[in-house]
């Protein structure tokens, strides 16, 4: 139970620094660069960053899932899964590169386009390697590779900031590029290690259809609920304009600095005992869900609250008066995180056994309505309209992940 907590403890701390570093870099970003230019950036990260769930194809978390149904014996099985990943790598970056022609980007986010798509290839290697060290439940490692991304993109800033005092979008974009290549040769070697441990090939002559069809649900999953929590930014790149972008975004980043909380517990730590669970003792399964929920809904709760009193004093003290109309969008966000964090929780169980066809529904179902819902709102409310759409849409998803649980008898 010690070692339990020590190890929560450890990636816990380690996702919280991680958040602070993303949220540093958000308060750099803004205080140096126009809103236009930081609009353009968050619009182009954005795009890239939706991909970043897929681009991976679902290799990590099916890891995760064969080594908590078979143990040991499913590592074998893993280099069934390079080749898939190779192509849909392929697929990803020509459709950027089809998305940029027809929206007709401009010089600047082209060159953020190319530059920042490198991300991509970096969050293979992170993914594949957290995914690695969690089935080797080295959480000390999982610790300090959850650190890496956003820390080093943060000293790369710093560091070029001491030489350059004018930073440019392009100088952001550069750094961001150095510290994805950094994240590579990082991930490398675990990976390259971890290979030769158990004596893993990498095999790229083929797509291998048994692993292609595992992966492409959970992929399919991951995507949607990235596409579900970001579209709004892309809409708002053909409904207003930069600034717009820009000062939601700040809510919004706010608004997923609290969501580490329970991501981390639930995707890096639960996620493969959940996988266990499902398959070997439904009854721990369940009570976890129980208790867990609620705690996740009076840590949502709390988290609500602390929003409502300080995000004013918070926003005005680290992004300045620029941002001062991200108050009432945050405020309105944090409305959603009592359903939110919970949520985390039947999300996780649904990616176990057969219950992901359920999810990927239920996931269509409001990436569908998100984009719908938030224009109409927002030709209303203008951006109070979209962060109200968020809170609608949280609610709804997770209605319709319960009713999945209650119909498939897993809790219920």
């Amino acid at each position: 139970m010690f070692l339990a907590f020590l190890n929560i403890s450890f990636v816990t701390a380690a996702s919280f620094f991680s958040a602070f570093f993303a949220f540093l870099l958000q308060i750099f970003l803004s205080n140096n660069l126009s809103l236009e230019d930081y609009g353009d950036f968050i619009h182009v990260f954005t795009l890239i960053t939706i991909f970043l769930p897929f681009v991976c194809f679902g290799v990590p978390q099916l890891w995760l899932k064969i080594h908590g149904e078979l143990g040991k014996e499913s590592i074998k099985n893993f280099d069934k899964f390079y080749f898939n990943i190779l192509i849909i790598l392929v697929l990803v970056l020509v459709f950027l590169i089809f998305w940029a022609k027809i929206n007709q980007f401009n010089s600047n986010e082209k060159n953020l386009l190319f530059v920042l798509s490198f991300i991509l290839i970096s969050q293979i290697f992170f993914e594949l390697s957290c995914s690695v060290l969690q089935i080797r439940q080295n959480f000390k490692k999982l610790s300090f590779f959850i650190l890496i991304q956003n820390l080093i993109r943060l000293l790369m800033l710093l560091l070029i900031y001491l030489f350059i005092k004018n930073m440019t979008v392009s100088i952001v974009s550069y750094c961001y590029l150095i510290s994805a290549i950094i994240v590579i040769f990082i991930s490398f070697f675990e990976l390259k290690d971890f290979f030769n441990k158990n004596k893993i090939k990498i095999s790229m002559k083929r797509i291998h259809l048994f692993s292609f069809y595992n992966c492409l649900p959970i992929a399919t999953a991951n995507f949607l609920g990235m596409l579900y929590l970001s579209s709004n930014i892309i809409l708002l790149n053909f409904l207003s304009n930069k600034e717009s972008i820009a000062i939601f975004n700040i809510a919004l980043t706010i608004f997923y600095l609290t969501l580490i909380i329970p991501n981390t517990i639930y995707h890096k730590i639960y996620l493969a005992k959940f996988h266990y669970w499902a398959n070997h003792d439904v009854l721990k399964l369940k009570k976890h869900f129980f208790y867990g929920s609620i705690a996740m809904f009076f840590l949502g709760l709390f988290c609500s609250l602390t929003i409502n009193l300080f995000s004013d004093i918070f926003i005005l003290l680290f992004f300045g008066e620029r941002f001062y109309s991200s108050i009432h969008l945050l405020n309105i966000l944090s409305f959603a995180l009592p359903i939110v964090f919970p949520s985390y929780v039947i999300g996780s169980i649904l990616l176990t056994k057969n219950l992901i066809s359920k999810k990927i529904i239920n996931m269509t179902i409001v990436a569908i309505i998100t984009p719908i819902l938030s224009y109409s709102l927002f030709l209303k409310y203008s951006l109070t309209g979209v962060s109200i759409s968020i809170l609608i849409i949280s609610i709804l998803l997770f209605i319709l992940n319960l009713i999945s649980l209650k119909k498939n008898g897993i809790l219920f």
